[in-house]
């Protein structure tokens, strides 16, 4: 069976904590640094260890801040426009069947997701011969499978996924 990660809530998107984040690069074997953007003034502040002890990104009207994770020290940066973007660690990169992935939210389970932001994340198991694909509407995932069509031929969508299983 493959595992696979989704997100369970509607309204809300896949995301992971700092902890997780930072637990899945030490898998890879990559250091994580952490960055607070200040998109008001577009600062970079760089957030020193322990990086597990970082709260996750926060959003509020009178002080808006993200959390950024680097894969580099991008060293002190006052004025954050851009070009950066090779080193910024996107979440959305992770293929959802991934081991690491998968080890991760198994073994930190509610840590593993910001619960302030909505987001419950959860490991569905598909056979290993189905072709599959995460479908998202208004937050809420669903795995597809592409490989069980009943209703007539794939899609040129379904080809399409199914050419990236297949690398």
């Amino acid at each position: 069976m493959t595992k696979i990660i989704i997100n369970t809530t509607l309204f809300y998107n896949f995301d992971l904590t700092a902890e997780a984040i930072e637990k899945y690069l030490e898998r890879k074997g990559k250091e994580c640094y952490f960055y607070r953007l200040d998109a008001e003034t577009n600062k970079l502040y760089y957030l020193p260890k322990p990086k597990t002890e970082i709260k996750e990104y926060y959003n509020c009207l009178e002080d808006v801040i993200y959390l950024l994770p680097f894969t580099e020290n991008i060293g002190d940066i006052t004025y954050f426009v851009g070009g950066l973007e090779d080193k910024i660690f996107n979440i959305h990169h992770i293929p959802r069947d991934d081991s690491d992935l998968v080890y991760v939210i198994e073994t930190l389970g509610e840590r593993s997701y910001p619960l302030r932001t909505g987001t419950r994340l959860e490991v569905i198991e598909v056979p290993d011969d189905v072709k599959w694909r995460v479908v998202e509407s208004h937050g809420y995932e669903y795995i597809r499978e592409l490989s069980r069509e009943s209703h007539g031929s794939p899609t040129e969508e379904d080809n399409y996924y199914n050419s990236l299983k297949d690398e």
